[in-house]
């Protein structure tokens, strides 16, 4: 368990092995021929011949040959058997090894999403403190355009003015119901935010499909990229491009983001994933998984893009459809 190549190693030595089993099981069959093909003479008719072919006893030890090649044969048959139960017990801790690292990452996954999500609020919390710096700022900036200006000090707020101040507390309790008032509405906004930020739908699609280049780049210059990525490996000429469709209402309210994968080199689409927010959408208008599938590859069969006018992904080849 402790050592990270237990079991490549275990593999080196089965597959070393099974080679040396091999070269034993072709020698035994080489054993075998031998002795069918060896022929017991009859006995010599002269006395010094017959007294040599007692001695050599050859059929008795042509018996005990094969009856030693008889053993070898269930030896070689236990020794398969064995190493097939070693080649199980392998597959076995194969297995345990990546159901384990499985785990593992699933674990890490969940943290990575918790730390994201702790980022986000972060973010939201970040972005609300900078506005109202901002606004600090400015109160500051015409402070010093307009020295120490106050509402109190103007005619028209003189009553205000003596109900504050004249009133015992009346200011500090004014203060309070601000401070409330504010940290109400910031809570609002959070908590806003951060349910906007749930119900995203994510789709990646496998297509290997034949595309016809030029309609796929004209049908993609149409579209303002917000990243563009090439791969070349192999001979292959991996494109990888993404975007935000522009037309928020021809997707239910919320326009979003595809990105696809290509080869240039071979025409093929290989893969299509679309991220979806569910929350920004229009309420009852907000597309599933299967809308957005079939709205985006409407759109890519009125630029032709691909040779099968009629092609349409099937559900099996969905590669990963998550939601949160």
């Amino acid at each position: 368990d402790s050592d990270p190549d237990t079991v490549p190693k275990t593999r080196r030595d089965m597959a070393n092995a099974s080679v040396h089993l091999t070269m034993l099981e072709e020698v035994l069959g080489y054993m075998k021929e031998s002795l069918d093909h060896v022929h017991i003479p009859p006995e010599p008719p002269e006395s010094t011949g017959r007294q040599l072919y007692t001695r050599l006893d050859i059929p008795r030890t042509k018996e005990e040959l094969l009856v030693r090649v008889r053993d070898l044969e269930k030896i070689m048959r236990g020794a398969w058997e064995e190493f097939q139960i070693l080649r199980e017990v392998t597959n076995n801790a194969r297995d345990e090894i990546t159901l384990r690292l499985q785990e593992q990452l699933a674990d890490r996954t969940k943290h990575m999403c918790e730390l994201q999500e702790a980022n986000r609020r972060g973010t939201n919390a970040l972005e609300m403190m900078n506005v109202s710096i901002g606004g600090l700022l400015a109160f500051a900036f015409l402070d010093r355009l307009t020295g120490q200006w106050s509402v109190m000090g103007a005619s028209w707020a003189t009553g205000l003015s003596n109900l504050i101040v004249g009133a015992p507390f009346v200011w500090f309790f004014f203060s309070l119901i601000v401070w409330v008032v504010i940290a109400v509405v910031f809570s609002v906004l959070t908590r806003r935010d951060s349910r906007l930020a749930k119900g995203t739908v994510s789709l990646r699609l496998k297509i290997h499909q034949k595309v016809t280049l030029n309609n796929l780049q004209e049908y993609i210059s149409g579209k303002n990229l917000d990243d563009e990525q090439h791969r070349v490996l192999d001979g292959n000429h991996v494109v990888k491009v993404m975007w935000t469709e522009p037309l928020p209402e021809a997707w239910g309210g919320f326009p979003p983001q595809v990105e696809i994968e290509f080869d240039h080199h071979t025409a093929y689409m290989l893969t299509v994933s679309m991220h979806y927010n569910r929350q920004q959408a229009k309420k009852y208008l907000a597309f599933n998984s299967e809308e957005l599938t079939a709205q985006l590859f409407e759109e890519m069969h009125r630029a032709k893009v691909f040779l099968d006018p009629k092609y349409m992904p099937n559900p099996q080849s969905v590669d990963d459809v998550g939601g949160h």
